[in-house]
């Protein structure tokens, strides 16, 4: 039982560090997105709109 225990407490660190990551891979981004914003370097909502589309498109594609 105790066995038992032991890995769940590994998972869930192992979980926690892997959450860890992504909130700060997410916040770099954010961060990057912020500088490009000040720096004038910006989309239009319906480039956007139409890029990801596209993407999501591709992505559908691949996937059949």
């Amino acid at each position: 039982a105790s066995e038992v225990i032991r890995e769940s407490l590994r998972l869930m660190h192992t979980y926690d560090d892997v959450q860890k990551q992504r909130v700060e891979q997410m916040n770099q981004a954010i961060g990057v997105g912020l500088m490009q914003l000040e720096a004038g370097d910006k989309t239009s909502a319906s480039d956007s709109y139409r890029r990801l589309k596209k993407k999501i498109s591709t992505i559908a594609k691949e996937r059949q």
